[in-house]
């Protein structure tokens, strides 16, 4: 629950400090979930430091998530960036749960290239990128005065639609 956050933090400190149980990542991943939907960011960027810093426990795909997630929802466009970009950095696979918001993020931030970018990356790589990541390019594409673009990208979401599901968003 987001309203637990200081109670979620408050008890992986107390595990980390007992020194009778350590935290692992799941953890940790429990932890900065949490301080994803409560908006902190700043406690979620100091978590993953930790993770970082602690023995035998190693950041992943959802902690970064986690932690994108959290600047996302403030608005913290370019920390989004830099996260995703230490991500690959680290050599940790971004999933589609990454690239959503990373495209998000740069939805918020008017940032149709770095939207495209990765919205092309993710087809190279074979992802399906889902509605909504198609729409969103599109909407940031439209608001940059880009219509061609955005037209070129419903033209490429009409084509991986066909033989796919429209409802499929990967999320599962």
């Amino acid at each position: 629950e987001a309203g637990k956050w200081a109670e979620a933090l408050e008890l992986l400190n107390e595990m980390r400090n007992s020194g009778k149980s350590f935290p692992n990542e799941q953890c940790f991943n429990t932890v900065l979930q949490v301080c994803d939907r409560a908006k902190k960011p700043q406690e979620a960027d100091d978590l993953l430091q930790m993770m970082k810093n602690t023995d035998n426990v190693e950041p992943n795909v959802f902690s970064y998530n986690a932690v994108m997630r959290a600047h996302e929802r403030v608005g913290d466009v370019h920390k989004v960036l830099e996260l995703f970009k230490e991500m690959e950095e680290n050599n940790i696979e971004a999933d589609w749960h990454s690239y959503i918001c990373y495209i998000s993020a740069c939805k918020r931030g008017g940032l149709w290239r770095k939207s495209v970018e990765k919205l092309e990356k993710m087809r190279e790589m074979g992802m399906y990128p889902g509605v909504k990541a198609y729409v969103m390019s599109m909407k940031i594409c439209i608001l940059a005065k880009k219509w061609p673009l955005s037209v070129e990208i419903g033209e490429k979401f009409l084509d991986d639609l066909e033989g796919k599901n429209l409802y499929r968003d990967n999320s599962g």
